[in-house]
């Protein structure tokens, strides 16, 4: 059946499920990230009318979470559930079964700045290895996103005004690439007190899309077939 969505809400949509946007609010935005960017998605006609919904009904009327589409399982992630983990120094962190749903393809996580003194929070990246890619989306507030080298070259052998250009600003509403190949680690630094974020890390895959979809300030009802 439909599945509301609110702030911080989110799902996911592996390879061959079947899915159908019912509506949304007034202002709502959506964050959407696929990959590979390139995927094959098809679209209802322009004269397509609700009273055609019967023959876009999901292959089953129950959902499971360990059926398997393509190797992964649907997630139906929804933010006020969740407890946030105290283990990100300075942040609360907000973890999200998306790697075991993705079988490590890929993970995601919200970060929020806790009340207290400013710190800063350094990820790790790793070049064919483990994460190599990591995409960042400032939800609220601002920070400075500091690039803290290239791999395999040590502090001393980064030029200081290399080091300079490689922090910049990093506002609500922004966004941020991080490959493995060209820089070992990043970290969020100096964050307003109101600071939050999505941090996206993904494992050996080199192309991705994000976009961020506005049509309407709330909720959006999604029919999946999110079955066995």
């Amino acid at each position: 059946g439909p599945i509301p969505l609110g702030p911080g809400d989110f799902v996911t949509q592996p390879p061959t499920i079947r899915h159908q946007v019912l509506e949304c609010s007034d202002g709502l935005e959506v964050l959407e990230v696929t990959l590979p960017a390139d995927h094959a998605t098809e679209a209802c006609d322009a004269d397509f009318s609700f009273a055609d919904l019967d023959e876009m009904q999901p292959a089953t009327t129950t959902r499971n979470a360990v059926h398997k589409y393509g190797g992964q399982t649907f997630v139906w992630y929804r933010h006020e559930d969740v407890e946030p983990q105290r283990d990100s120094p300075g942040y609360d962190r907000f973890a999200t079964p998306v790697a075991r749903a993705t079988g490590g393809l890929a993970d995601v996580a919200r970060f929020r700045r806790r009340r207290g003194r400013a710190r800063s929070l350094r990820f790790e990246l790793s070049d064919g290895a483990g994460a190599s890619f990591a995409f960042l989306f400032a939800l609220r507030g601002s920070a400075t996103l500091a690039l803290l080298g290239r791999p395999g070259a040590s502090n001393e052998q980064q030029p200081a005004d290399e080091a300079s250009s490689r922090r910049t600003r990093f506002a609500s509403g922004t966004a941020a690439c991080v490959p493995a190949a060209l820089h070992a680690s990043f970290a969020v630094e100096a964050p307003s007190r109101d600071f939050e974020f999505l941090c996206f890390r993904f494992a050996d895959v080199p192309i991705i899309h994000a976009s961020r979809d506005n049509g309407g300030g709330g909720d959006e009802k999604i029919a999946h077939d999110a079955a066995a």
